[in-house]
């Protein structure tokens, strides 16, 4: 089950697919678009129609992988929940995506796509952007300096994207 289908505008319709997580979970995903991978990860409350929209304008360069998390929408769940089989979810999507992606994670998803970074997938990630990860803390200078150090370990730069044009310039050419 899978694949990419034509539309008569040429431009590529979402299919769904299912990939079988580490501890058995079947995961659902959509594919949409055409060129280099990227995975979303996102739906902390929902599924992943919440993300669709994103998904529609990447679609325009990327080849587009937006799954269902366990637990949600048409992914299953395998108890007992626990963060490091969210992390392998993510590696089996991945893995969907060729083994070296683009990772995109917002809200409380782009903790979990840093963890899994920081949890040994990071080789597979060409980059990894994150949306407004919800860390609380009392010094957050403090919280960003211990996430660039985590960030620069694992062989990421870090850039932070505030300054409109020229912060978003600055993100795209980061390697």
């Amino acid at each position: 089950m899978g694949g990419v289908a034509k539309t008569e505008n040429t431009q590529e319709a979402a299919m769904s697919n299912t990939v079988t997580s580490k501890d058995g979970t079947r995961l659902a995903y959509e594919t949409s678009g055409r060129g280099p991978a990227a995975v979303i990860v996102g739906g902390i409350a929902g599924d992943r129609s919440q993300q669709a929209p994103l998904a529609s304008l990447l679609a325009k360069d990327f080849t587009v992988f937006n799954f269902d998390r366990r637990g949600h929408g048409e992914s299953g769940m395998t108890e007992p929940y626990a963060v490091e089989r969210e992390i392998e979810d993510i590696d089996a999507i991945i893995g969907a995506g060729g083994g070296s992606v683009l990772v995109y994670g917002t809200s409380g998803c782009a903790v979990l796509a840093l963890l899994a970074a920081a949890g040994g997938l990071a080789s597979k990630m060409k980059k990894l952007a994150l949306w407004e990860p919800p860390f609380i803390v009392d010094d957050s200078r403090h919280a960003r300096t211990l996430l660039a150090a985590l960030l620069a370990k694992q062989g990421y730069r870090t850039e932070e994207a505030r300054d409109g044009e020229e912060g978003l310039r600055k993100v795209k050419s980061a390697p």
